[in-house]
């Protein structure tokens, strides 16, 4: 068994919507559905095409492509975390034992209810009561998709926790107040 590692960006200068990045997946998704359980592909080392078996299992990004790619909601939102019940209001919480977890049965019944909506106010209410939507990768019948759901820690802690740790706490460094504005930058 050979494994290997894809990744996709997508390019500046403008953050993809939701919308954009589910139109990006879906011939994607498309592809490893097709060959979920064996198919042919042809490459430049086996141009008669070679046998394979594809899954798509963990998802890495950060937190922002983590929430548009996966169908939850942005941080901002009443209910802030893919991986609990926890919402906003509540913030301040930290008996995480007493946080009740997202299970990936429960993520998928109300994407499918989002997606399955007749009309927008009845998806657009899904939402805003649960923070959740449809993605093109709950397609993926085998993956459960809070356990297959990895932050790349290193973007976020290197981007977010540090530079704040550094410019707002420590002030070291030029605060522009300007978001994604960096020194030197008109």
């Amino acid at each position: 068994v050979k494994r290997s590692r894809s990744s996709s960006v997508t390019s500046p200068p403008r953050e993809p919507t939701f919308e954009t990045i589910t139109h990006l997946q879906d011939p994607v998704i498309d592809k490893i559905l097709d060959l979920w359980g064996g198919g042919t592909i042809r490459t430049a080392s086996a141009p008669e095409g070679k046998n394979v078996e594809v899954a798509l299992m963990p998802v890495i990004a950060d937190l922002l492509a983590v929430k548009k790619a996966c169908g939850f909601a942005a941080t901002g939102h009443a209910h802030f975390c893919h991986f609990c019940k926890l919402l906003r209001s509540d913030i301040d919480s930290l008996e995480y034992e007493t946080w009740e977890k997202w299970t990936g049965e429960e993520v998928l019944e109300i994407a499918e209810r989002w997606r399955d909506a007749e009309t927008n106010a009845e998806r657009e209410a899904i939402f805003k009561e649960y923070g959740i939507r449809w993605s093109s990768l709950n397609r993926l019948h085998y993956r459960d998709i809070i356990k297959y759901l990895l932050l790349a820690i290193m973007h976020n802690w290197f981007e977010g926790v540090l530079q704040t740790q550094t410019r707002v706490v420590w002030g070291i460094g030029a605060a522009t107040g300007k978001k994604g504005v960096k020194d030197g930058e008109p």
